[in-house]
C-alpha cells in the first residue's frame, strides 16, 4: 500500500510540476503545448525504465504493474499528442514547422 501511494505521488508531483513551469504557474490552463507534452512523455519514460529496474531488485508486482501503467498512458500521449494532435507537420503551427524546413 505504502509503495503505491509513494509511487502515485511521485507522478502526480512529476506531472504538475511541468504543468506549473510551462504554464508560468497557471496549473489550469485549458491548452496545452508541444514542449509540454514532449516533456510528460520523456519523464513517463524515465519513471517507466526506474520502476522496471527498481522490479528487478525486489520482485514487486506493485512495481511491474505501475510501471506497465505509466508506459501505457505515455504511449497514449505519444500517438495521440505527438504524432497526432500537437504534430508541427500536420497542425498550422509556424513555432516548429520552420526548422524543418
Amino acid at each position: 500500500m505504502a509503495d503505491s501511494a509513494a509511487i502515485l505521488f511521485t507522478v502526480l508531483l512529476a506531472v504538475l510540476q511541468i504543468r506549473h513551469y510551462m504554464n508560468n504557474g497557471d496549473v489550469f490552463r485549458q491548452s496545452t503545448a508541444l514542449a509540454e507534452v514532449a516533456m510528460q512523455v520523456s519523464v513517463g519514460l524515465a519513471m517507466t525504465i526506474g520502476l522496471e529496474r527498481l522490479r528487478l531488485r525486489t520482485d514487486s508486482v506493485i512495481h511491474n504493474g505501475a510501471a506497465l501503467l505509466i508506459f501505457a498512458l505515455t504511449a497514449v500521449a505519444i500517438v495521440f499528442g505527438l504524432m497526432l494532435a500537437l504534430n508541427p507537420l500536420l497542425t498550422a503551427d509556424p513555432s516548429a514547422a520552420h526548422s524543418l524546413t
